[in-house]
């Protein structure tokens, strides 16, 4: 069957894909939800938004009326049935106009209340049943109020109870083993106690003589380390009187050699600026410069002899050459000469012999 167009078309086509929607949510295990339930009243209208929102029948009224208050709506406000009809006022001359305005009202109040149902589908796919009990216990239009008693589960119904038994059972065991192992050790212990005690006071004299002992040894070692830091420190202290004196020394050389140093240039000023020291320097000086001059003359006099005799010599040895040269010149000249001379005659040979067997 086809479905109807318009807006209840759509949202009954919402419904049908929501309903599918629902039929794969796995069913939620029930549980108790308190004391309140719905009234005798509100169970056919809730029976029939329930055959709306769950046909398939996997939750029940209660959780049904939970996801309504989580939402804050009531059964009028879902049941179509309960609806009175839509009156326009008398106010509107044209009937045909109001009865349009009727149907487009009836239009949107069923528009609004296929979403609301839609809201309470995806409301019941989410809510939990702790959500589920704590919502029943809530009265619209009270407000915020104090936890109550009744607004908790028994203390049977909660989760891990059985757990926190089970843990109580094996304390109170084990509290009892304790009780009985205290009382075998109170009946049968004063002679386990009495050696435990001797071998404590065995152990504790052993103790203090090993204490002893370590004193002892202590002393020992704090002695010898006493005498090992006084001859160090003997040694350091001759090492500094050593390192001391020898500064001294040191510093008495110095001393001396540079009160020397300075008589020296005393008396080596004094000769050098008198006149007696500067006629001598002058004189001095006037030596050396003409002794330098000589030496000079002598060595440019010796330079000019060597090069005058290596002038001689090379050309004696130039002259040799180029005699040499000429000598190899000349000889090559007379035999290139014979050379020619007798290729000329080779040549007129062959010129003889061609023109003489040319007229044979």
């Amino acid at each position: 069957q086809a479905a109807p167009s318009g807006p209840k078309g759509q949202s009954a086509a919402c419904l049908r894909v929501h309903d599918d929607m629902l039929g794969e949510v796995p069913h939620l295990p029930s549980r108790k939800y308190g004391s309140i339930r719905p009234s005798q009243r509100k169970n056919n209208g809730l029976a029939k938004i329930q055959a709306i929102v769950d046909p398939q029948n996997r939750h029940s009224l209660q959780r049904v009326l939970a996801a309504m208050t989580w939402l804050g709506l009531k059964t009028e406000d879902l049941d179509g049935s309960q609806d009175d009809e839509i009156e326009v006022t008398d106010k509107v001359p044209d009937p045909n106009k109001a009865k349009k305005i009727a149907e487009e009202r009836e239009e949107v109040w069923e528009g609004l209340r296929r979403a609301r149902l839609l809201e309470v589908q995806r409301r019941l796919q989410f809510l939990s049943d702790d959500d589920a009990r704590r919502v029943l216990k809530v009265k619209l239009g009270e407000g915020v109020r104090m936890v109550v008693d009744d607004d908790l589960p028994p203390v049977e119904n909660l989760d891990g109870m059985a757990d926190f038994e089970e843990m109580r059972e094996r304390a109170f065991q084990k509290i009892k083993d304790e009780q009985q192992r205290k009382a075998a050790l109170l009946a049968s212990g004063f002679l386990m106690e009495k050696k435990r005690l001797d071998e404590a006071d065995r152990k504790i004299a052993a103790l203090e003589q090993r204490l002893k002992d370590y004193k002892k040894a202590q002393a020992d070692a704090i002695a010898e380390k006493k005498k090992l830091a006084d001859k160090k420190q003997e040694m350091i202290r001759s090492q500094v009187k050593k390192a001391a004196d020898a500064r001294a020394r040191w510093e008495d050389d110095t001393y001396d050699d540079l009160m020397s140093r300075i008589d020296k240039a005393r008396a080596t000023r004094t000769k050098m600026y008198s006149k007696d020291g500067l006629k001598d320097t002058i004189e001095d000086g006037i030596r050396r410069r003409q002794k330098c001059f000589d030496q000079a003359l002598e060595r440019e006099a010796a330079l000019l002899e060597s090069i005058e005799e290596s002038n001689r010599s090379a050309e004696e040895r130039l002259q040799v050459r180029r005699q040499e040269q000429a000598d190899e010149l000349q000889r090559k000249a007379e035999e290139s000469r014979a050379k020619f001379q007798e290729r000329q005659v080779r040549i007129y040979a062959q010129n003889q012999e061609w023109w003489d067997k040319k007229h044979e």
